[in-house]
């Protein structure tokens, strides 16, 4: 996924989330080399996104709103065309 985000240039962002937090996250994120942050949260912000176990990618805009969600992951061709169409809706609301 970090690939498929590091393609926009900035204008997606990614998180990863986990539900414990030990010492050895921030250790396994630098070993996988990922890329992108990692934060540590509650099972009450998982109850919110309705997950039930993860993994689960998920689109949230801005807001707190989320756009669409894959439990289980999703691959990038379909990822990337989410990502497009939410680029492409943007900018033509922006007048871009």
């Amino acid at each position: 996924m970090a690939n498929v985000v590091d393609g926009y240039g900035g204008a997606i962002a990614l998180l990863g989330v986990v539900t414990e937090d030990d010492d050895g996250v921030d250790d396994y994120a630098q070993d996988l080399e990922l890329g992108y942050p990692i934060a540590v949260a509650g099972e009450d912000v998982w109850v919110d996104y309705a997950v039930d176990e993860p993994p689960l990618v998920a689109l949230i805009a801005p807001e707190g709103k989320i756009l669409r969600g894959w439990p289980g992951g999703v691959e990038r061709d379909e990822l990337s065309g989410h990502l497009d169409d939410i680029i492409e809706s943007t900018a033509d609301e922006v007048g871009e």
